[in-house]
């Protein structure tokens, strides 16, 4: 099965099998895709870099789980920054 023409899902699915298996250069195409298919996942990025680990690419995978971390404080940041704002407006 060619990882390119699967949706991000599938290819999560289908990366997270392969790491299960050692198979960690399929996990890391599977990965691959999903991050190009939603650039945006923090998760998939994640998974990336642990692919990129597990198969010697110590410096991608660096860049990748730094990204996976930016986006997850993204995400985090943002109901913390609206629970801030609440408490900044009940304070008043």
């Amino acid at each position: 099965m060619d990882p390119s023409t699967q949706p991000a899902g599938d290819a999560l699915q289908k990366g997270g099998e392969a790491m299960q298996a050692g198979k960690f250069v399929d996990a890391e195409k599977w990965f691959s895709v999903a991050v190009k298919a939603n650039p945006e996942d923090a998760d998939a990025r994640m998974e990336l870099g642990v692919a990129e680990l597990r198969v010697g690419k110590a410096k991608e995978a660096t860049d990748m789980l730094h990204e996976a971390l930016r986006g997850t404080l993204r995400c985090w940041g943002k109901p913390f920054s609206r629970h801030r704002l609440y408490a900044d407006a009940s304070a008043r």
